[in-house]
C-alpha cells in the first residue's frame, strides 16, 4: 500500500532520511520561501488604573464550528471549543504602566496533539499550521485534511488540501482523515492559530477543538478577543466561567484599527476604539 493511499500509512520510501528529516517534509521545506511577518492589523494596548500591579492576557473568543459530532452539519461544538492564551504580559506597574498586544492579519488552520487529556492550564502547540482563506460571496475557501497515521504527530496532508474547494460562505473546512482511533489519548486537536509577533516561525493555538476522524469542519474565523487580567502563557487552556473578570473586543468593523482598554480600579474594563 503506498503513502497516498487513504490510511496514511507511510512507505519505506517517504520514511525518515539519514539527514533525520522525512524527505518530504525536507522537499516542502526548500520549495517555500523564507516567511515574512504578516501586516499587523490591529494593535491593543491596556492601561492599569487598578490601584496595583497586574498582568494581562489576549485570548480569541470561541470559534463558531458546525459538522462532527452528530447527525446534524448545524450542530455546534460548544462542549470541545477550547480558547487558549494568544499573547501575555509581564506584571505592569499602576498607575502610568500599559501592556501592548498585536493581532497579526491572517487566518491560519493548526493541528497538533496535546500528548494528555485536553483540561484548563495545559499549555498546546501546533505540530503543523497551513494558510486558510474563508470563502467569500466571489470565492471558494480553502478545505484541508488533517491526518495522524501511528508514529507521527498531527498534519495537514498537502496533497489532499485545496485553497479553493469550501463553499460555507465565511467559513474555511478541515476534514479529519482515518488513520487514527477515536477517542485517542494524546488529544489530537485542530483549530486556529496566530503568528507569535516575535518570532515569524512560531505560530501559536489560540482556539481548538478534539479532531473526531471522518468528519468535516466548517471552521468561521471571527474579529473578536478577550482581555483578561492575571499570569497565563500562550498556549495555555483558559477555562472562562462566570466570575473571570474579562473585556471583550471586536474588531468586526473594519474602520476600527486598534483599541485602548483601561482597567478600572473596581476591576472592570473600559474601552476606546480608535
Amino acid at each position: 500500500m503506498d503513502a497516498g493511499s487513504n490510511t496514511g500509512l507511510v512507505t519505506p520510501s517517504s520514511s525518515v532520511s539519514a539527514t533525520g528529516i522525512n524527505p518530504r517534509t525536507l522537499e516542502r521545506f526548500e520549495a517555500e520561501p523564507p516567511r515574512t511577518m504578516p501586516r499587523v492589523q490591529h494593535r491593543i494596548a491596556v492601561r492599569n488604573h487598578s490601584g496595583s500591579p497586574c498582568a494581562y492576557h489576549l485570548l480569541a473568543d470561541a470559534l463558531d464550528v458546525t459538522g462532527c459530532p452528530g447527525s446534524s452539519e448545524s450542530d455546534s461544538l460548544n462542549m470541545q471549543n477550547w480558547r487558549l492564551v494568544y499573547q501575555s504580559s509581564l506584571v505592569i506597574p499602576h498607575p502610568h504602566g500599559s501592556a501592548h498586544f498585536s493581532v497579526m492579519d491572517t487566518t491560519l488552520a493548526i493541528c497538533g496533539s496535546g500528548k494528555t487529556t485536553c483540561a484548563p492550564g495545559l499549555v498546546l502547540y501546533s505540530s503543523d499550521w497551513q494558510e486558510a482563506a474563508p470563502a467569500t460571496g466571489d470565492a471558494h475557501g480553502s478545505h484541508l485534511v488533517m491526518t495522524m497515521p501511528e508514529g507521527h504527530d498531527a498534519s495537514f496532508d498537502i496533497k489532499r488540501s485545496s485553497h479553493d474547494a469550501f463553499d460555507v460562505k465565511g467559513a474555511f473546512g478541515i476534514t479529519v482523515n482515518t488513520s487514527f482511533r477515536y477517542p485517542h489519548p494524546k488529544f489530537p486537536f485542530v483549530g486556529l492559530g496566530a503568528p507569535d509577533p516575535y518570532n515569524v516561525n512560531n505560530v501559536i493555538p489560540i482556539a481548538i477543538f478534539e479532531a473526531q476522524p471522518g468528519c468535516t469542519y466548517s471552521i468561521r474565523p471571527n474579529s473578536r478577543y478577550l482581555i483578561a487580567a492575571g499570569t497565563a502563557d500562550p498556549g495555555q487552556i483558559v477555562a472562562i466561567d462566570p466570575s473571570t473578570k474579562l473585556y471583550i473586543l471586536d474588531f468586526s468593523d473594519p474602520s476600527v484599527l486598534s483599541a485602548e482598554v483601561i482597567h478600572n480600579e473596581n476591576g472592570t474594563f473600559s474601552i476606546d476604539y480608535i
